[in-house]
């Protein structure tokens, strides 16, 4: 492992195989779905939306199954052999009795060889991948865990708490979706339920009257796939990190000088703030570099899921309906108001005049009702609370 000379079992991957010279060669048509799969994710695919591409094109996976999980594309979206490097001891035996693996979290060495095999991908490409999993993963857990269409748009008018998707009356007849306050049996007095299906319905009829295909520009997701684009950002991205770790560094060896040999504790002080001072500057430059990234694919692949729900693909998720609702509140167990997105408005701005905005009269007062329920909506313009606001 230390001299890179350990092969991977090519068996257990997609992509590849060994040939009779017992060489690491590509298979064109897996690596072809390999980068499918790459594409697809910087494209903004989920994962399950992956795995519909792979079955409806019947691709299988390494061990010849038609049927994918979404453990097989996690795998291979974090695979570092795909770009040609390897990773030994990512898992080790601690027990040699009953031979369990277990992961490697630093109990032993790790081995990393780079340029051990041909790529399928470009090393640019995987590290933009691992950036997107790593900002995504930092968007879902600031929303609700339970992932809806709705997530994170819908909250409490009572303790302000997001409300999540549970099923209510399980395995019986009165079983149902509904959209609940995490609080109400605590902090919150009262119970912010609604029925989920009919929610869904109306946020189905609000989109669709809001989007039209002369408001929406065309933009071409391909601009993704730049290859240089990709390029400059992973490399600027590597030099913010480094200068942070750069900086980190010199602040240990300045504590560790100080207590091997210490100098003034003036002397210190001043080199101690100097470098605190220059992590925090590099943290800010790193964190804008990888904000304004997010901010350049988030709004290019919102554009995009507006085209594909525009042309027919009436597929229904958070990139869509954030286009057109800015947030949902939930009045009590039958009622919401929905304020809808003019391009304009900022958390900021709602938070600081949220009382107008429930007071403010609505463009729309309508309800869904079902077999058992109903939900009464009012939708409500920005540009109205920001005329009463003037006029006041």
């Amino acid at each position: 492992m230390a001299n890179g000379e350990r092969k991977f079992n090519a068996r257990l991957i997609i992509g590849y195989k060994e040939d009779e010279n017992g060489n690491i060669r590509i298979v064109e048509d897996e690596a072809k779905a390999v980068r499918d799969i790459f594409e697809l994710y910087i494209s903004g695919y989920t994962y399950r939306e992956i795995i519909k591409h792979l079955e409806d094109n019947k691709i299988k996976t390494a061990k010849g199954n038609l049927k994918w999980r979404v453990s097989n594309i996690a795998s291979i979206l974090s695979n570092e052999k795909y770009c040609g490097d390897m990773i030994c001891q990512k898992t080790y035996t601690p027990n040699f009795l009953d031979h369990a693996p277990k992961k490697n979290n630093g109990e032993i060495a790790k081995y990393l060889t780079v340029d051990h095999h041909e790529p399928i991908i470009s090393r640019e490409v995987f590290s933009y991948v691992q950036f997107l999993k790593e900002m995504k993963k930092e968007q879902r857990s600031a929303r609700n865990s339970l992932y809806t269409p709705i997530s994170g748009l819908i909250f409490c008018n009572y303790c302000k708490r997001p409300l999540h998707r549970i099923i209510a009356h399980p395995k019986t007849p009165g079983e149902r979706a509904i959209l609940t306050c995490k609080e109400h049996k605590g902090v919150c007095h009262i119970n912010s339920s609604l029925d989920y299906e009919l929610t869904l319905k109306i946020v189905e009829r609000v989109v669709s009257n809001r989007l039209n295909k002369e408001e929406i520009n065309e933009t071409l997701v391909s601009s993704l796939h730049d290859f240089e684009r990709i390029k400059a950002f992973t490399s600027k991205l590597d030099d913010s990190n480094y200068e942070l770790k750069d900086n980190q560094n010199k602040l240990k060896t300045l504590i560790k000088e100080q207590v091997s040999s210490p100098i003034p504790l003036d002397e210190f002080n001043a080199k101690y703030e100097e470098l605190a001072a220059q992590i925090k500057k590099s943290e800010n430059e790193l964190n804008k570099v990888r904000k304004d990234e997010m901010n350049y694919y988030q709004s290019t692949i919102n554009e995009s899921k507006l085209q594909t729900y525009l042309k027919g693909e009436k597929i229904l998720n958070i990139n869509v309906v954030e286009n057109c609702i800015f947030k949902m509140i939930a009045m009590g167990t039958k009622t919401i108001k929905i304020i809808l997105n003019d391009g304009k408005i900022t958390e900021q701005f709602f938070n600081d005049h949220y009382d107008d905005f429930i007071r403010v009269k609505p463009i729309k007062a309508d309800f869904e009702k079902g077999t058992r329920d109903f939900v009464y909506y009012e939708i409500i313009r920005p540009e109205d609370v920001y005329g009463n606001i003037e006029n006041n």
